[in-house]
């Protein structure tokens, strides 16, 4: 029979006394005390398989040793009042101050927090004003060039005024027109010969390497670790 087939007597109170205490199993008087298993046994279970290997004494033995062991401890404790006292003032003090410091603590994180976000925010800020700041001034010069190939097809623009210029028979009057017209002429024929966007239309050098800050974000912790975790 093993060992979980035994039940336990009905724990003590404070009214308890240990005449005619029965074994729950075998309804016998108890007898001895395994101190194996730490409970008390009657005679069949001494003889049983279950207890045949362990260390098992008499009940008075168990009596004796076990009535000075708590006689020394009880008599420690009352003799220590004054100490327990002591340590309940201590802890009670202990208490108070774990709630103020751990209420300070917790504000002293969200302000840091708060100050943290508040970088993120003003980070942010910069750099997307930065990005639109770009922008604008590349949309600026592309505009610009858009403008001025348009004048080339515009009749009434670059061309239509050379045209006009061509038709000026009189001397002076035309050198005076073409030499302001032949540099515009000449910008756009550069314009034309070596055409490039005024601008590059990407923005990959505006791209970001967080890796290293979100793993800073994530590590973040403590100096020093709380002494109770």
């Amino acid at each position: 029979m093993g060992l979980q087939t035994h039940t336990e007597p009905t724990p003590p109170g404070i009214t308890f006394r240990t005449k005619g205490l029965l074994c729950p199993e075998h309804k016998e008087e108890v007898t001895h005390y395994c101190k194996t298993c730490q409970r008390l046994v009657c005679q069949l279970c001494r003889v049983r398989r279950a207890h045949s290997s362990h260390k098992i004494s008499p009940v008075l033995s168990a009596y004796q040793a076990l009535r000075e062991k708590l006689s020394k401890s009880l008599a420690y404790i009352l003799s220590r009042q004054d100490a327990v006292q002591s340590h309940i003032a201590e802890l009670e003090e202990t208490i108070k101050r774990t709630e103020a410091n751990g209420s300070q603590a917790k504000e002293a994180v969200a302000q840091l927090m708060e100050a943290l976000s508040a970088a993120l925010d003003e980070k942010r800020t910069a750099l997307l004003r930065s990005i639109e700041e770009c922008q604008q001034e590349r949309l600026g010069a592309l505009q610009l060039q858009v403008r001025e190939h348009r004048a080339m097809l515009d009749s009434s623009g670059m061309l239509g005024y050379a045209h006009e210029v061509l038709k000026e028979t009189d001397q002076p009057c035309f050198v005076q027109a073409a030499k302001q017209l032949h540099g515009r002429i000449l910008r756009a024929t550069d314009a034309l010969q070596s055409f490039r966007p005024a601008a590059s239309a990407s923005f990959s050098h505006f791209q970001l390497d967080v890796s290293r800050e979100l793993k800073l974000l994530t590590d973040l912790a403590f100096i020093k670790g709380c002494g109770c975790c």
